[in-house]
């Protein structure tokens, strides 16, 4: 219903002062309601990450391709790639199965992409590599945009260190967390300045598993 104050400027002539009046109200109320969701989505983001990196990783592993995961989230973050001017490239030197969670694992990789996208707001490349190495599977990915000093660059997958303004610094150290519990491990470098590589190395086998043929060495009796 209109307000009693508008009902009288219309009906006294003056209608474009009251719409333009009510316009500018509800501009200002919109802000405000933005500055709020927006507050409220980065407090709900908080918190999920102090939840998210509080809590146990325990991945369920099965065999799993980390080239196919790989291709999954290359062709999810394609369409923004080419939105944002990035060139996305990948070289697949390994196509076997590993133990590993896969839910997990897109967790990691999909966050590394996010990050290297996110560090290349006015375009650049982003690319990645998977290859065997040492007993195990390589993934590699290399992108421009980081403004930390080379050494300083480690300091990324601790909680907390964030180079983005509305980070919670915590994406890489749960990434992390996740390599760690599949018994691999997470290394970065800064093979020149401004380029951030950071690798993730899994094995080929779960060690945690008992081998069968181990196992039967060990029980086997002389004759």
């Amino acid at each position: 219903m209109p307000e009693p104050l508008t009902m009288m400027m219309v009906g006294a002539g003056g209608g474009s002062v009251a719409v333009e009046l009510a316009r500018r109200q509800f501009r200002i109320a919109k802000e405000l309601i933005d500055l709020m969701l927006g507050a409220m989505k980065r407090a709900n983001t908080s918190v999920e990450g102090l939840l998210k990196y509080a809590r146990p990783q325990r991945p369920l592993k099965k065999p799993m391709r980390l080239d196919l995961l790989t291709e999954d989230i290359l062709e999810l973050y394609g369409p923004r790639c080419r939105e944002l001017g990035i060139a996305a490239s990948s070289r697949i030197r390994f196509q076997e199965p590993v133990p590993g969670d896969r839910e997990l694992l897109g967790q990691v990789v999909q966050n590394l992409f996010k990050n290297a996208m996110e560090a290349q707001p006015e375009g650049g490349s982003i690319h990645l590599e998977i290859e065997k190495k040492e007993h195990g599977v390589r993934l590699r990915m290399t992108n421009p945009g980081f403004s930390m000093p080379a050494q300083e660059a480690e300091r990324i997958l601790e909680p907390y260190v964030t180079t983005k303004a509305d980070g919670t610094g915590l994406g890489l150290s749960i990434s992390r967390r996740i390599v760690e519990a599949h018994g691999g491990h997470m290394r970065v470098q800064v093979p020149e300045p401004g380029t951030l590589e950071i690798t993730v190395w899994l094995p080929a086998a779960d060690e945690s598993e008992p081998d069968p043929n181990r196992q039967k060495k060990q029980g086997e009796v002389s004759e």
